[in-house]
């Protein structure tokens, strides 16, 4: 996938007509999947993504980022009985991020920059008579920036046939590390 905008943008509350920007973003991504045995399926994913955002408002001001991810994510899912799935696996995160501006105000150099996130996870499925279904899951992150984080989530539904209605019900934590663009990058950039 490639993604390519042109905008013109005003600046400081007037109408400009010399402030452009530029955003190229590419996204490449393989998926594998493998049934290894009756219960165990294997499922691949690696991706990359690359971000150039380069902008333009006068003679004093210039800015661009550049900014790029590389993914892998492992999943395996055991299913020993009809009524039950096990999920499991870990992914890798690693991002790198560069960015410049300069304008009237001065230099902001953001030199480059790198983080990486190692997660592991794991769902177990439960889907004891056919209309009932519960999960419970559990991820733990190693960023290189935040440390630790563990996180879970359960999930409940009931399906009432007769009307066509499903009840759920979930509660779960979160986390998810900012970018180095959010982190890194001037203000204005």
């Amino acid at each position: 996938k490639y993604i390519y905008a042109k905008y013109e943008y005003d600046a400081w509350g007037t109408d400009d007509d010399d402030n452009y920007a530029y955003d190229y973003e590419g996204i490449l991504g393989l998926i594998l999947k493998q049934n290894i045995t009756d219960i165990l399926d294997y499922k691949l994913t690696l991706s990359s993504t690359k971000i150039y955002r380069k902008g333009w408002e006068d003679a004093l001001t210039d800015y661009w980022y550049l900014g790029k991810t590389y993914q892998l994510d492992n999943q395996f899912t055991v299913s020993p009985f009809d009524f039950y799935k096990l999920i499991f696996g870990f992914d890798y995160l690693r991002e790198l991020g560069d960015s410049f501006y300069t304008s009237i105000w001065g230099v902001s150099d953001f030199p480059k920059q790198t983080a990486h996130n190692k997660g592991y996870f794991l769902e177990n499925i439960f889907n004891p008579y056919k209309n009932f279904f519960f999960s419970f899951s559990y991820r733990v992150d190693d960023h290189s920036s935040f440390k630790d984080k563990r996180t879970y989530r359960l999930s409940s539904s009931y399906l009432f046939e007769k009307t066509k209605t499903k009840l759920k019900v979930s509660y779960g934590t979160g986390f998810k590390a900012p970018s180095l663009y959010q982190l890194y990058a001037p203000a204005t950039a």
